[in-house]
Formats: structure tokens, sequence, C-alpha cells
């Protein structure tokens, strides 16, 4: 089947289909859930072995698969191939039949064309939300629900959900340290304290539920305004004025 291109196992969830009944079962475990792989350093799991091995390379810093066009390198093949048809050749052969789009793999159109239908088949167990991608939902439950920070900065103590946050936190303390970060907004505040409660919006950070109950907002505030905004922003300077930002309005309730 592999010569002919025959692929007469489908799923019956989306249109996937392929040679192997193995691969189908494997493929199942995206709409299931199902993830019998673990990680023995953080929570992670995996509902392929090899999904595990490339994540565990995560943790060791280990992206054997160098391209041999530029200094990138990959943490699995496939990631290299995507790598290189995107930035090298430019090579998109998956088109979208409803829009000028093309994709360097098939799942990305398939990702896409949810867009165009509205799909969003990956449910959260927890609350209503629900993803057009299993990656989606993952940084959802990670975010939302797990509160994991699998991704350490090697320049401090800050921790990320994401490796795109880490990614951006150390370009910014690189960028902070060269003097070229901008001020994310015109916001002033009138008490430090509301400046790093404002900061979550450009940050995205959230903190953990269990310090809802420790009373002390203040002490909340300034662990979050430390391990980030600081190592990220170096300079940035809290002001005695109006309390407008030009990204959104942000409204202070606590009493000054």
């Amino acid at each position: 089947m592999r010569h002919t291109g025959e692929r007469p196992y489908a799923c019956d969830q989306c249109d996937y289909a392929t040679s192997q009944s193995s691969q189908l079962s494997k493929h199942r475990r995206r709409h299931t859930g199902e993830a019998p792989f673990m990680c023995d350093q953080c929570d992670y799991r995996a509902s392929q072995p090899g999904a595990l091995t490339a994540h565990k390379r995560r943790h060791t810093g280990e992206r054997p698969y160098a391209c041999d066009q530029c200094h990138y390198a990959a943490t699995t093949l496939g990631n290299l191939k995507v790598h290189k048809m995107m930035r090298h050749t430019g090579e998109r052969p998956y088109a979208c039949d409803e829009c000028d789009y093309r994709a360097a793999q098939a799942k990305q159109l398939r990702a896409h064309m949810m867009r165009h239908t509205g799909e969003r088949p990956y449910a959260c167990h927890l609350c209503d939300y629900t993803a057009a991608q299993s990656g989606q939902l993952k940084r959802h439950s990670k975010m939302r629900h797990t509160w994991e920070r699998p991704y350490a900065c090697h320049l401090c103590d800050y921790t990320a959900a994401q490796s795109g946050q880490l990614k951006r936190h150390i370009g910014a303390a690189q960028e902070a340290q060269q003097g070229t970060r901008p001020h994310l907004c015109d916001y002033k505040a009138a008490q430090a304290k509301q400046l790093r409660a404002h900061m979550m919006r450009h940050t995205g950070e959230r903190p953990d539920p269990s310090l809802y109950y420790t009373h002390d907002w203040q002490e909340v505030l300034r662990s979050l305004y430390n391990n980030f905004v600081i190592q990220s922003f170096g300079y940035f300077v809290w002001k005695v004025s109006t309390r407008n930002c030009n990204v959104s309005l942000y409204p202070v309730t606590e009493k000054e």
C-alpha cells in the first residue's frame, strides 16, 4: 500500500486516512485525549512514544537535527523538514480550495480549513473551551487548569507555560540590556502595585489560584512583577499620573 498510495483505514471524526490500522489507532488518540506515555520530569503526557521522546528533548536541550543551510536545529526530523520548506525552499504543496492559503504540511491545511468550517473538535473536559487544534487545547489546559510551567529561563528564575513565552521573555531581557526595548503602552499608575497588576495584561501572567487565598494581593503582584517584568524590561519605571492605557482601559478598584 505504500507504493500504491492506498489508504483504506479512515478516521470517522476527520479526513485522516492511513495504510496501517496501527497508525489509525494512534491517530484516534488525538480525538479521545488518551495519552498513556508519561514524562518522568513533568506532568506531560503523550499519545505516542515518539512524541514523548521529542518532548524530553525540551528538558535536555537536545536538538539532533541540524539544518545545513542555517543555524537552526530541531528536536524532530519532521520539524526540520517543515523548517526547510518554510524558510528555504518556500515549498507549500497543500493548497486551500477556499482561499489562497498554502501549507507545508497536510495537518497545517486541516487546521486552517477549520477556520472556514468553524469546526472545533477538541474540547476541554474541565470547562466549555473548544479548540481547532490539539496543541491549542494543550496550551489552554496548561495555562488555565494545570499551571504547568516546564520552560525555565537560564538567566533568571522565570518559568513559562509555553516555549514561545520563554523566547519572548529572553528576547525582551536581551533588548532591555541593549537599551532597545520600547515602552509597551502609555499607561501610568499612581501606585507601583497598580502598575504591577496592569503589566499582567501585557505578559499574560495570572497568579496561581492557590495564591488567591493568601489575602495579600500586594505580595502576589510583587511576586509576578519581580518574576517577569524586572527580568524582561529592566528599566520600566512606574510614574505618578493618570491611569489610562492606550492598549486598554485598566479599571483600578483598589483604594488609594
